[in-house]
């Protein structure tokens, strides 16, 4: 409780290219099985932690936020902070200097 979280990366499933004729790739591949990136096209730092928000007095939205980060590993938590942004994600919210508040 109360660690500092690590900065986001804007990350990309697809390829983005620097014009239509597909030559530069405007994001590197990350190829390196050990990096969290690994298989996806990197854009570099974010203003702050991803995070998917919900109302902690809705049960519902607790469940679909859960839903939503479940496949990002065993340990979730939740982060706070004095200021955000949303992201480009539905849902995702970029929460600026963030720190762990809980773990479930």
């Amino acid at each position: 409780m109360g660690d500092a979280c690590e900065v986001s990366h804007q990350i990309f499933q697809d390829p983005q290219y620097t014009s239509d004729t597909c030559e530069e790739l405007l994001f590197p591949y990350v190829s390196d099985p050990q990096s969290p990136y690994y298989g996806f096209y990197d854009a570099g730092e974010l203003d702050g932690t991803c995070s998917i928000g919900f109302d902690p007095e809705d049960e519902n939205s607790i469940r679909a936020a859960l839903d939503a980060v479940k496949m990002y590993g065993k340990n979730l938590y939740i982060i706070g902070g004095n200021r955000m942004e949303h992201g480009h994600d539905d849902g995702e919210y970029i929460i600026k200097e963030a720190e762990i508040v809980g773990r479930l």
